[in-house]
């Protein structure tokens, strides 16, 4: 099955980009730039799909350094930023071992990389990577904050863009939401992250793996639920590939499952007061 990308108009100016592999990165286009938030896996034409309907020039920022958001770089050509914090992963996970077992999931699923990807995707080398510095985009007309939200990895980033009050997440917060590779942050990292978003507005929040919008009493209602004790009762939960962590999972809102480390689970117990 030949396979490309389809895109979701959100707002003004503002497209979901679904790669077919099932992952999501995101368009935000003003008056005087364009700036892409993650490339996806990398295994179709991204940039001439990208170039089909927006030829402004472009910035392109990584939410982390995990593959299915890095890998389509490749297709760029352009530099891209990254957190700092992530790049010692950077080469891991665009490694050419990666990158085999992406075209052969791909194949699995009945999906055709095109000839590019077939003849050059486990060579290519990657684009370069700088620091990312600024905190702020002015793409005119659209004004886009850096958010840093270190959990799922050490330099995981979200954006503000504020003119149309909507949050973009990546993988930090999904339909299932993974805290337990080994570049994950401790649990309660995470959490401190997560609720330093409660202070922003926001009406919809845009994640890595949900096609769709999500509102924001959704968001909220899941870092209000990551609470000790609902952390606390997490049970035993076996991820398929990842059966080598002792993942637990517990529900903080509904349908919202959290699969993390239980080894990078601690409680915060306030000390005693002395004398007590």
């Amino acid at each position: 099955m030949t396979a490309c990308y389809t895109a979701q108009k959100v707002a003004a100016g503002i497209w979901h980009i679904w790669d077919p592999m099932g992952v999501g990165m995101t368009l935000l286009v003003g008056t005087q730039r364009a700036l892409l938030f993650d490339t996806g896996y990398g295994l179709w034409d991204l940039k001439g799909f990208l170039q089909s309907f927006c030829p402004k020039p472009l910035t392109v920022l990584l939410s982390h350094a995990h593959p299915d958001h890095v890998l389509g770089a490749l297709r760029l050509g352009e530099c891209v930023s990254l957190h700092e914090a992530d790049f010692p992963y950077l080469g891991r996970y665009s490694s050419q071992c990666i990158r085999q077992m992406n075209l052969d999931a791909a194949r699995a699923k009945g999906l055709a990389p095109d000839s590019w990807a077939c003849e050059h995707y486990l060579h290519a080398p990657m684009p370069g990577a700088v620091p990312l510095a600024a905190q702020r985009f002015d793409l005119g007309g659209l004004h886009v904050r850096v958010l840093p939200l270190p959990g799922h990895t050490p330099g995981s980033i979200g954006l503000l863009v504020e003119e149309r009050e909507l949050l973009l997440l990546a993988d930090s917060w999904n339909p299932q939401t993974w805290l337990f590779f080994p570049e994950c942050c401790p649990v309660e990292r995470y959490r401190q992250s997560m609720r330093a978003l409660t202070g922003l507005t926001y009406k919809q929040v845009l994640v890595s793996h949900d096609p769709f919008p999500r509102g924001e009493a959704a968001l909220r209602g899941f870092i209000d639920g990551l609470t000790d004790q609902v952390l606390e009762g997490a049970l035993p939960y076996r991820v398929p590939g990842h059966e080598c962590f002792p993942t637990r999972c517990c529900e903080p809102a509904p349908q919202s499952p959290f699969i993390f480390d239980a080894a990078k689970w601690k409680p915060v117990r306030l000390k005693p007061h002395p004398g007590t």
